[in-house]
């Protein structure tokens, strides 16, 4: 089942949704939040988020798969909210939030995506550098303990980004990894996702595919569940698979990567892998992102 609305995903998971991505809430004693989206969504998960919280209550932590710009915008918000908040992420993730020119990239993204919906964020460049400082680091195999018999694993995914993190819900068997997991676009039509590593995609998604997940989050669009979260994670790898032959008989044909990834760009786009919307050009970029890392695991493969 595909399931894209906010409610309960399972017995210590919440799902909260803006037009632009959809969130775990994980409740224990205390509340986790992984992932927070663009910051043009932070009014409306916000919003949400209260009809989670209990009277006076807030999020306790943020879990961050990895630090995008579009799983990132809505930290300055949710943390000027709830004071106490703790963020937590990989070491290389926090690596990154710890580089202000980096950060002031990303506010340029979440500002540029905002004003083209006419949405106004709530924080400036100048203050928005001050809301990622790392509370915890987190390492494969660690776990947050929630209270209340909930825990949430940390499992390093590394191929989407080198950073990306994804967090298992335990007792639940929910999993949110970001793009770790490729695009679900509706029946049969899914993608792959990887811009730092095709080797490393494909191992994270093997390491995936070895726990029993009975719900499988997703960045941009709800969460799959049942088997539906299996057989995703099998047709994403064999997508990565094609995709890498795909690239590698056109390089050996003597196409050029511009070429290369405006063709594959092309037919993505009619087969519906890319969306419409305020992430079109995240997909482009990305696509062209995997052509290269090919290439590039191709030219090291062959020196």
């Amino acid at each position: 089942m595909w399931v894209k609305s906010q409610g309960s995903i399972s017995e210590n998971v919440v799902q909260v949704t803006t037009v632009f991505s959809s969130h775990f809430v994980v409740c224990g004693d205390e509340l986790a939040i992984i992932d927070t989206g663009v910051a043009a969504g932070e009014e409306a998960l916000n919003r949400q988020l209260s009809s989670v919280y209990e009277d006076g209550g807030g999020i306790d932590y943020i879990l961050l798969t990895h630090a995008h710009f579009d799983h990132m915008g809505g930290i300055p918000s949710i943390r000027k909210s709830s004071e106490s908040c703790k963020l937590v992420c990989s070491a290389k993730t926090a690596e990154m939030l710890s580089n202000k020119s980096f950060l002031e990239e990303c506010w340029a993204w979440n500002k540029s995506l905002a004003d083209d919906a006419s949405i106004k964020i709530s924080t400036t460049k100048k203050d928005w550098v001050n809301y990622f400082q790392v509370d915890k680091i987190i390492g494969d195999g660690d776990s947050i303990d929630l209270g209340d018999d909930v825990q949430v694993k940390a499992i390093l995914l590394p191929g989407h980004t080198e950073d990306t993190t994804g967090y298992l819900v335990i007792p639940d068997s929910v999993l949110q990894a970001g793009e770790a997991v490729g695009g679900y676009h509706g029946r049969d039509v899914r993608s792959c996702a990887f811009s730092s590593s095709y080797r490393d995609y494909i191992e994270s998604l093997d390491k995936l595919m070895s726990l029993e997940i009975r719900g499988l989050g997703l960045p941009h669009a709800g969460t799959l569940r049942g088997d539906l979260a299996a057989k995703h994670l099998i047709a994403v790898r064999e997508e990565s698979d094609a995709l890498y032959k795909d690239v590698s008989a056109r390089i050996a044909e003597g196409q050029v990567i511009t070429e290369i990834f405006e063709q594959i760009e092309a037919d993505w786009r009619s087969e519906l892998k890319v969306p419409e919307g305020p992430f079109t050009a995240n997909h482009k970029k990305l696509v062209e992102g995997m052509v290269r890392s090919i290439a590039a695991e191709l030219d090291a493969a062959n020196s």
